[in-house]
C-alpha cells in the first residue's frame, strides 16, 4: 500500500532477494571538508566545500547533504564543525550513497589548498583529488570538474556571499540565519540558494509574507537566474501560496531541465499523484525508473499511478516485478490486492490481503485483516466479513492499540448496525473504571460524528466537548472538527468564514476545505460543496473519502458525467480501521452508483448496488 512506503524503505535495508541483484547506480556523497590550518575563524570553508561540490555535480550523480542530514533525528546530532567523515558517513550510507567524498583544506601563501578523497562507500581503495585556487568557489568547483565533466555551476562565484551564506546555515539562532542570509544576498543579489534559504527561515518563523516577499525579490532577477534555481523558487513560492497546481508545473520545467535527476522525476511524480493527475504521475514515475530501473518504492508508486490511470494491468505487471525484485517482502502483496481491490475482484483482493499478512503482520499491524474484511463486504457477505473484522480487532489488541476497544463499533456502523455501534461507544465512554483516555477519546469522536450523521447536532456537539477534555492530541483536530460541524446551520460564505476562524494559517488549508466540505454536505448545500470539494480533489488530499464525496455533490447538483468517473474505482480501505469519517461516504458509494446506473439506462447495475446500499444502511 502506498502507506506502507516509509517502512518499505526501511525492510530494503536488510530484505533477502532472490535471482540477480539489482544494478546499483553510483550516487555520490560530498562530505564536511575537515580544516587543517591553524585559524578557526575558516572553519566555515568545511561546509562551503561540500556545498559547492554537491551543488555543481549532475543531480543524477550526488545526494546532496541535505538529504542525508535528514536522517539526522534518528542517528542523533552531530557538532556542525566536526569533519563529515567521522559525523556524516554513516547518515550518507543509509540515504543511499555508493560513493564517499571527504576532504581537508589548509591555507597557504594566500591561497586555499584542498584535498578530496573518494572511496567506496562499502570501503576499499580511493583515489585522491586536489586543488589550489585563490577562493573558495574556484578551489571547490575545480575538485568538482575532476569528479565529473559535465558540473553545474554554483549560484554566486562572490566568496564573502558563499561565506554568509554558509554562516546563515549554521547560525544558532533564527535571528542569526535570517541576518547572514540577508548578508549573503547584500554580497551577491543574483545569489538563488540564499533566498531560498532566506525565504525558508522566514516561513518557519512565521512570516509567510516574508518569506514570498523574498523569493519575489529573486524572480525578478530574471535571466540572471538559472532555470534550476527558478524552478526551485518557484516550487518554493507555490507551497507557501499553496498553489498546488503551480508548484506541480515548476517541478515540471525542473525535471525537463534535469532530465538525469531521478529526484527531480520523484518529485514531480509525488506532487501530480497527490493532485489526481495520474496520467503525468505515470510518466515521471517512468522517466524515474529509466534512470533507477529496479528501485521498487518507484515501481510501488508507479503501480498505484497506472491503476488510477485506469490501466489496472499495467499495475498488475508492475507490482509483479516488484514481488520478483523483492520476494520476501509483504507490500508487493499488499499493493497487487490493493490494485484489485480497487477494480473490483475482491476475492483476488482478499486473498492477497491475506497472504500479506501472513508473511508479515508488522508491514500494517494487522491492517491487512481489516483490508480483506472490506472486500469480503464488498461482495454482500456481512457474516464473513464480519469474522475478518474480529481478526483485526484481536491483531490491534494484541499491539496493544488504544483504539482497539472502539474498532468493533466502527464496524457494526459501516455494516448497518447504527444502534448496536452507539450503544457500544457509550458503554465504553461510561465504563468503570474508566478506559484509557486515548480510548475514551476515539470512543466521544466516533459518538460526535456518528450523531452528526443521524441529524442530532445537541449530541454531537456534547461528545465532541468530551473529547476535547481528554486532552488526547491523536484526537485534538476531529473533536474540533465534529464541534464545528455541530454549529446551527448558517450559509456557505458563513461557514468559510467561521472555518477561517478556527484554522488562521495557510499551511491549515486543507484542513479548512475539509471541515468546509464536511459542513456543506450535512447542510445539503451541494453547489457549495462542490466548489470547495474540487478544491480539495485538485490539492494534496489522500483522504480516499474525497471522490465520493465530490461524486455526491455533483449527483445532487445534475453534474452526472463529471461523477461517473470519481465512482469508477472502489476507494481502497484504511489498515486502520473504519474511523470517524468513513461514514460519510460508505455506504453512501453503492446509493450514488445506483442512482448513476439508473439515468444511464443500466437496470441491472443499479440493482446491485441499491441492494448493496440497503444491506449495509439498516437503521435502528
Amino acid at each position: 500500500m502506498a502507506g506502507a512506503l516509509i517502512l518499505s524503505l526501511l525492510l530494503l535495508l536488510t530484505a533477502a532477494c532472490r535471482g540477480k541483484a539489482p544494478a546499483v547506480p553510483e550516487r555520490y556523497a560530498i562530505l564536511r571538508f575537515e580544516n587543517l590550518s591553524p585559524d578557526a575563524s575558516v572553519n566555515w570553508m568545511g561546509r562551503a566545500f561540500s556545498e559547492i561540490i554537491s551543488t555543481e555535480l549532475p543531480p543524477n550523480v550526488v545526494i546532496t547533504g541535505a538529504r542525508f542530514h535528514a536522517l539526522d533525528r534518528t542517528l542523533g546530532p552531530r557538532p556542525i564543525s566536526a569533519p563529515g567523515i567521522s559525523t556524516e558517513r554513516s547518515a550518507a550510507i543509509l540515504a543511499g550513497a555508493t560513493r564517499l567524498g571527504y576532504g581537508d583544506f589548509t591555507l597557504r601563501g594566500g591561497r586555499i589548498e584542498a584535498r578530496l578523497t573518494i572511496e567506496n562507500a562499502g570501503g576499499g581503495h580511493g583515489r585522491v583529488l586536489t586543488a589550489s585556487a585563490g577562493d573558495i568557489v574556484a578551489a571547490a568547483s575545480e575538485l568538482a570538474r575532476q569528479i565529473s565533466p559535465h558540473t553545474i555551476a554554483f549560484s554566486t562565484r562572490n566568496p564573502r556571499a558563499v561565506e554568509d551564506y554558509i554562516m546563515a546555515q549554521e547560525a544558532s539562532t533564527p535571528d542569526l540565519m535570517q541576518q547572514n542570509a540577508a548578508a549573503a544576498i547584500a554580497d551577491d543579489p543574483n545569489f538563488a540558494t540564499a533566498y531560498v534559504l532566506l525565504a525558508d527561515v522566514k516561513s518557519r518563523r512565521g512570516d509567510r509574507d516574508g518569506a514570498l516577499a523574498a523569493l519575489d525579490q529573486a524572480l525578478a532577477h530574471g535571466s540572471a537566474l538559472s532555470a534550476a534555481d527558478r524552478g526551485r523558487i518557484e516550487v518554493q513560492a507555490a507551497a507557501l501560496r499553496n498553489d498546488f497546481a503551480a508548484r506541480q508545473r515548476a517541478l515540471a520545467e525542473i525535471a525537463k531541465a534535469n532530465p538525469g535527476d531521478v529526484d527531480s522525476w520523484r518529485a514531480l511524480g509525488e506532487a501530480a499523484y497527490a493532485r489526481h493527475d495520474y496520467a503525468q504521475a505515470v510518466e515521471a514515475y517512468g522517466k524515474a525508473l529509466q534512470l533507477l530501473p529496479d528501485d521498487v518504492n518507484l515501481l510501488n508508486l508507479l503501480g498505484y499511478s497506472q491503476a488510477y490511470n485506469g490501466d489496472s494491468d499495467a499495475a498488475l505487471r508492475t507490482f509483479k516485478r516488484y514481488q520478483y525484485l523483492r520476494p520476501n517482502d509483504p507490500n508487493p502483496l499488499d499493493s497487487t490486492g490493493d490494485i484489485n481491490f480497487m477494480s473490483g475482484r475482491f476475492r483476488e483482493a482478499e486473498a492477497l490481503y491475506l497472504e500479506a499478512d501472513k508473511k508479515d503482520r508488522k508491514l500494517l499491524g494487522g491492517g491487512d485483516l481489516f483490508k480483506a474484511a472490506m472486500a469480503r463486504l464488498m461482495t454482500g457477505d456481512v457474516r464473513s466479513a464480519s469474522g475478518l473484522a474480529r481478526l483485526f480487532d484481536e491483531a490491534r489488541a494484541a499491539l496493544h492499540d488504544p483504539n482497539a476497544p472502539v474498532l468493533p463499533a466502527e464496524w457494526a456502523w459501516i455494516t448497518g448496525d447504527r444502534k448496536g455501534a452507539t450503544d457500544q461507544l457509550e458503554k465504553l465512554a461510561a465504563s468503570t473504571p474508566p478506559v484509557q483516555r486515548e480510548t475514551l477519546s476515539r470512543a466521544c469522536v466516533d459518538l460526535a460524528f456518528f450523531s452528526l450523521l443521524q441529524g442530532d447536532r445537541a449530541a454531537a456537539a456534547r461528545w465532541a466537548v468530551k473529547a476535547g477534555n481528554s486532552g488526547t492530541p491523536a484526537n485534538a483536530v476531529p473533536s474540533i472538527v465534529a464541534g464545528f460541524l455541530a454549529q446551527s446551520p448558517v450559509s456557505p460564505s458563513e461557514w468559510a468564514a467561521r472555518a477561517d476562524q478556527l484554522f488562521p494559517r495557510a499551511a491549515q488549508a486543507e484542513a479548512r476545505d475539509h471541515t468546509v466540505s464536511y459542513a456543506l454536505l450535512l447542510n445539503r448545500q451541494f453547489a457549495a460543496a462542490a466548489e470547495t470539494l474540487r478544491r480539495v480533489y485538485n490539492g494534496p488530499s489522500s483522504d480516499p473519502g474525497i471522490p465520493i464525496l465530490l461524486a455526491w455533490s455533483l449527483i445532487e447538483t445534475g453534474q452526472n458525467e463529471g461523477a461517473g468517473p470519481l465512482l469508477r474505482l472502489n476507494p481502497l480501505p484504511q489498515p486502520g480501521g473504519a474511523g470517524p469519517y468513513m461514514g460519510f461516504y460508505f455506504p453512501r458509494l453503492f446509493e450514488l452508483r445506483a442512482r448513476l446506473a439508473e439515468k444511464s439506462g443500466r437496470p441491472e447495475e443499479a440493482a446491485a448496488n441499491r441492494k448493496l446500499f440497503e444491506l449495509l444502511n439498516r437503521r435502528p
